[in-house]
């Protein structure tokens, strides 16, 4: 015989009238939709918890992480002494002590090796030629007396006026039994601060020839 129709429910439309549209069943409405979205498989599962899982980690690391440590550590008083002493330390000092030391004791060769290997290592320090200059006129080796006397004053003009530059000329000139022009240069570029030294010596000195010698080379200077 004929299906029977599904069971029907009126849907009025307007005042009145009605018309018959199949009853839905239960469970229908979006149902498979929703059981599309949900795991079927235990790995689907397994899948899942291990996402649960990572989420929860990285959650709780976010809220119980604590920062950075930003502060600011300000040296000791103690700390910014030792810098202070380090800024102000001169390693030239030793070197020129032992130096001195080596030549009062009669070490003067000794004292000269001691300065010039620390002018490899400090070139632009004037005292050390200056000092090796003295010694070298006290051996009276003036060509390199005087070639380290000209390079500290190269690298420090104000020694040009230094006393013991200029007394350690006008000794030298005033020394050699002659006339030794190499010393005589260097007393005229020395120029006028070395003036008075020269009117002294021309004025006092007991050796006539030493007078002349002395007057003649103060009247070079300008």
């Amino acid at each position: 015989g004929p299906k029977p129709s599904p069971p029907t429910i009126e849907v009025p439309i307007t005042v009145g009238s009605s018309v018959h549209v199949p009853k839905p069943k239960p469970g229908d409405d979006n149902s498979s939709a929703l059981r599309r979205m949900l795991p079927t498989s235990k790995t689907r599962w397994y899948v899942l918890a291990l996402i649960l899982v990572a989420a929860a980690a990285g959650a709780f690391f976010y809220v119980t992480k604590t920062p950075a440590d930003t502060r600011v550590v300000t040296p000791a008083p103690a700390d910014a002494a030792v810098a202070l002493v380090d800024a102000t330390f001169d390693p030239t000092d030793a070197i020129l002590a032992n130096a001195n030391e080596l030549a009062a004791a009669g070490k003067v060769d000794a004292a000269i090796d001691v300065l010039t290997d620390a002018r490899r290592v400090y070139p632009n320090r004037a005292v050390l030629p200056l000092t090796a200059g003295k010694l070298y006129f006290s051996k009276l080796w003036w060509n390199d007396g005087l070639a380290n006397f000209r390079e500290a004053i190269k690298l420090d003009p104000a020694l040009k006026n230094d006393p013991a530059v200029l007394d350690a000329a006008v000794r030298a000139f005033t020394t050699t039994p002659g006339y030794d022009g190499r010393l005589a240069q260097f007393v005229v570029e020395l120029g006028a601060p070395v003036s008075p030294l020269l009117e002294e010596v021309a004025k006092s000195h007991a050796n006539p020839g030493i007078r002349a010698r002395a007057k003649s080379i103060r009247q070079r200077i300008r």
